[in-house]
């Protein structure tokens, strides 16, 4: 079976999106014995709250990315750009069809596994959680400013 790589390079949103929701899904299902075994035995729950409230939150960005980009690129792809500006960031939040939509879900996907293998790691008490919550929390802010911050301080300035 021949495989179109246009097909698969016209959507790396969604298929980070796909990947990203099967390792959260693992890492949830994964992290769920050790929170499971009596609190005496491993010092408390305290240690996952950081990354389990990163996942959820992280999981309703993630959400919002997808439904905005489903809204947006969902019949026609993301292929197109957007207009005259740098790198075709005039007004992108306007147009239909534009690669943007694709690379904000990517970038919220990408926190997703983030905050995933971080919850992980809490879980099991490894002192290794810190760089994946952190990285899911500069991509988070990452992609709150490319959404919102920008588009408002663009129109604004208008």
């Amino acid at each position: 079976m021949i495989v179109d790589a246009a097909r698969f390079l016209d959507h790396p949103g969604e298929i980070a999106l796909a990947a990203a929701t099967v390792v959260a899904l693992a890492a949830v299902v994964a992290g769920l014995p050790p929170l499971l075994r009596p609190a005496e035995a491993e010092g408390g729950r305290g240690r996952v709250t950081p990354a389990l409230v990163m996942l959820t939150g992280g999981a309703a960005i993630t959400f919002t990315a997808y439904l905005a980009f489903e809204l947006r690129c969902g019949t026609t792809g993301c292929r197109r750009g957007a207009g005259g500006g740098f790198a075709g960031l005039h007004r992108w939040w306007r147009t239909e069809s534009s690669w943007e939509w694709g690379a904000q879900l990517l970038v919220a996907s990408l926190g997703l596994a983030a905050a995933a293998l971080a919850f992980w790691l809490s879980a099991r008490g490894s002192r290794r959680a810190r760089w994946p919550l952190w990285s899911a929390r500069v991509l988070y802010a990452a992609w709150a400013i490319f959404v919102f911050l920008v588009p408002g301080a663009y129109e604004l300035s208008r």
